[in-house]
């Protein structure tokens, strides 16, 4: 055999090897530590696999800790495995990690696979009650802490199966797992009154899509293992979700980028028994704004300011006046005819809407004397509200005159009277 051949040979040998090295510690590091909330009153640990294959679990043991010597870990079964592309969660046996600062490592076969440090001095700092922490998306290098959970999957059940020796001298029997009840953060069950009131489905980039609830109920809801979709039969899967809504409260649900389209789809929400709850409908959208309900429990949904968590901002408002909302009321107007008063001695007021009077001008004749007044006097009532106030040297001029005039009036006519009866009898 050449030289040349065997250095081929070496080389092909090499090749396998090597792909076999990287392709067994690929399938390990798709088994990955995703999501876990330390402070809840359960914790838990949420498992992904990163893979297009089933793998299995056998010899993978979670350390709630940095020692690998604590007891506080757990080790699945040879016959445990993980779907492609699917979630496991798991429950700690008690307060295994704390609140503020602590370590996470999965372990096969005394080799790390994984693991994830929050609080101290690292940059994950650590969730609180009714927060999570979080790969964002899902399988990535990227942590962050979210306050809805979305934790996925089911719960993994540590009771592996024991050989049992009999005291007969039969061959061994492997002994039934004992069935055990899945714990669970809380039972599934039914609620009203659960609505959709706004959702975001064109973020800011960088920002996630987002989709907000309303409890209208006077008790908190628990919705374990509840849906959020979009139009029916498209083309995204339903997103599962758990999460815990105070009373009358505002609640949301935070959803992977390219969830819903742009320019036009449906919001839907279903029940852990993929029940329909509620739906609305959109044909556009604009950047930085949401869709949401006009006034609590309306169906009618308008774009607005995103307001997560919180009651919704109102319609952003148009820059076209049809679309304006203003209140008018009647507005009194002034005759264009003046209103004539028959007033007389009055005093002009500081309005410039009055009403004006004017009296004629008058002559009483007498003979002898004669008494002639003229007087174009103008006098003015304030319209609006203004006082009036009575000059009375002016009417009490007038008063003297006019006796006067009906005093000379009368000497006159008897003065007349005199002189007709004195011709009569001479």
């Amino acid at each position: 055999m050449s030289i040349q051949i065997k250095k081929i040979i070496i080389f092909i040998i090499l090749f396998i090897v090597f792909s076999f090295v990287v392709n067994s510690t690929y399938a390990q590091s798709s088994i990955l530590i995703n999501e876990f909330s330390p402070a809840s009153s359960s914790e838990w640990v949420e498992l992904y696999n990163n893979s297009p294959e089933k793998i299995s679990l056998e010899g993978i043991t979670l350390f709630f800790d940095d020692d690998l010597t604590t007891s506080q870990k757990l080790s699945f079964c040879s016959t445990d495995y993980l779907e492609a592309n699917s979630y496991l969660l798991i429950n700690s046996k008690g307060s295994w990690l704390s609140n503020t600062a602590d370590t996470l490592i999965l372990n096969k076969n005394n080799d790390t696979i994984d693991s994830v440090t929050y609080g101290a001095t690292t940059p994950l700092k650590a969730p609180k009650d009714g927060e999570s922490a979080t790969r964002m998306p899902d399988g990535s290098s990227n942590w962050i802490v979210i306050d809805s959970p979305t934790s996925q999957g089911k719960y993994a059940v540590f009771e592996c199966p024991v050989l049992t020796p009999t005291p007969s001298p039969t061959p061994t029997k492997i002994a039934t797992p004992v069935p055990t009840a899945t714990p669970t953060a809380e039972p599934s069950q039914k609620y009203e009154n659960i609505f959709i009131s706004e959702a975001i489905v064109a973020p800011n980039t960088g920002e996630k899509e987002w989709v907000e609830l309303y409890n209208d109920n006077d008790f908190e809801a628990k919705l374990v293992d509840w849906y959020i979709d979009d139009i029916e039969d498209g083309g995204s899967k339903p997103k599962k979700f758990t999460l815990n809504i105070p009373a009358q409260s505002y609640k949301t649900v935070i959803l992977p980028n390219g969830f819903f389209n742009n320019s036009g789809d449906s919001v839907r929400l279903m029940d852990f028994e993929e029940q329909e709850k509620g739906n609305f409908s959109y044909t556009s959208s604009k950047k930085g704004l949401s869709w949401g309900w006009t006034k609590i429990k309306d169906t009618n949904f308008c774009e607005q300011y995103p307001t997560p968590d919180n009651e919704n901002s109102g319609c952003v408002a148009t820059t076209s006046s049809n679309t304006s909302s203003t209140q008018s009321s009647e507005t009194a107007k002034s005759s264009s005819t003046p209103i004539m008063y028959s007033t007389t001695n009055t005093s002009i007021g500081q309005s410039s809407q009055v009403a004006t009077s004017i009296r004629g001008r008058y002559r009483i004749l007498v003979s002898p004397p004669i008494i002639a007044n003229t007087d174009n006097h103008i006098s003015s009532n304030q319209v609006l509200g203004a006082s009036i106030s009575q000059n009375t040297k002016t009417s009490q001029k007038k008063l003297d005159l006019q006796f006067l005039a009906g005093v000379y009036s009368l000497l006159s006519a008897g003065s007349i009277t005199a002189k007709i009866i004195l011709s009569q009898l001479k």
